[in-house]
């Protein structure tokens, strides 16, 4: 396998401090969307621990290797009950097919949060069909390139790099 770096860790940080700084929420719910998101949820609470109330994780699958597989599979790690009335930020790795965050979102706005924000490390340029979700703040727009690192993986590997790597096909 080939890869190419494509984000250094030096702009990754610098990337989410300066989003963090964008965010006007208080008292945030701050959800993530495990795994993927797990690197830069511990970064941006980092930058906002005093605006967050909570963290919790929500697992929502949608890949099967390196193609997307349609369905998301969800399943919250928490009571979502506790949203209600809350000020919600949802965060993810990547806004690929938007079939996650979009589903996700869905569930979420059940739950009657007081407002329900979206932010994402990397936000995919490409057409989407179907998506009913809007993506508040994003760090980085990429091309549609398969990328792995800084939560982002192939089969459950390279998650823990801390750069991010664009795939070579």
């Amino acid at each position: 396998m080939q890869t190419k770096l494509l984000i250094p860790k030096q702009e990754i940080e610098l990337a989410i401090r300066n989003l963090a700084e964008k965010i006007d929420l208080t008292n945030i719910f701050m959800i993530a969307l495990r795994e993927g998101a797990i690197p830069f949820r511990d970064l941006l609470l980092e930058y906002l621990w005093h605006k967050t109330v909570a963290s919790e994780t929500i697992e929502a699958k949608s890949y099967n290797g390196m193609v997307s597989a349609g369905d998301v599979q969800i399943e919250p790690g928490f009571n979502l009950n506790l949203i209600k009335g809350k000020n919600v930020l949802l965060i993810d790795d990547i806004f690929d097919t938007g079939q996650t965050l979009s589903r996700v979102s869905y569930v979420l706005g059940c739950y009657q949060p007081a407002i329900l924000k979206t932010a994402v490390l990397l936000y995919k340029e490409k057409e989407r069909k179907n998506i009913d979700v809007i993506i508040d703040h994003a760090c980085f727009h990429i091309q549609d390139k398969f990328v792995i690192g800084f939560g982002m993986d192939l089969d459950g590997k390279y998650r823990d790099l801390s750069e991010i790597y664009e795939i070579i096909r």
